[in-house]
């Protein structure tokens, strides 16, 4: 565990473990004020782990000692991993992806986010998603790729951070295919049946 800031500023070649100048949060975390740990979690957007090749999402706490912040623990969620849990869904209507992105003024900002396997979706994890209300879903869009779908809201825990949200997305370019195939079925059933 560690003691101290000052005990924990020692670095052994990039380890997030040691160099907490790496950790997204640090210093909000140690400035932790009595809370519930639970309200006090930190969810980084996506970085990449030094000295490798891999994205993560860092879930980190503050480790409380006699009421004192003694440092910070903490989980990475990696993109591996996401890809792993949350597989592309086929639905009727096109593969559906599922991502964590940071939200702010209606826009899904995917350069922070991290998203499950995204095969059939079309989806990267670069620019920015506008954010249309619909009756029964939401439009996402950036002007040369629109999907459709809902979120949910994780609220964030501290300040000075956008919330982040959890998403699932189907291109529009997949529910128009399906719309034209389910029309093109009715037409000829119709079709059938009037001849």
């Amino acid at each position: 565990m560690l003691q101290e800031k000052r005990i924990s500023r020692c670095t052994i070649a990039g380890n997030l473990e040691f160099d907490i100048d790496n950790v997204p949060g640090y210093e909000i975390l140690m400035d932790f004020d009595g809370r519930r740990i639970l309200d006090s979690c930190y969810l980084s957007n996506r970085v990449t782990l030094s000295g490798t090749w891999e994205q993560v999402v860092l879930l980190s706490i503050p480790v409380v000692l006699e009421g004192k912040v003694r440092g910070v623990c903490g989980v990475e969620l990696s993109e591996l991993f996401f890809n792993m849990v949350f597989p592309s869904v086929e639905s009727p209507y096109g593969n559906m992806v599922t991502v964590v992105a940071p939200i702010a003024d209606k826009r899904l900002l995917l350069d922070g986010a991290i998203s499950g396997k995204t095969d059939g979706t079309y989806f990267t994890t670069d620019g920015t998603l506008l954010i249309k209300n619909g009756e029964h879903y939401k439009t996402y869009s950036d002007g040369s790729r629109t999907y459709f779908g809902n979120h949910i809201v994780i609220p964030k825990a501290v300040d000075g951070r956008s919330d982040l949200t959890l998403v699932t997305l189907v291109p529009e370019i997949s529910y128009q295919s399906s719309v034209a195939k389910n029309r093109t079925f009715w037409l000829c059933g119709v079709l059938v049946f009037l001849f």
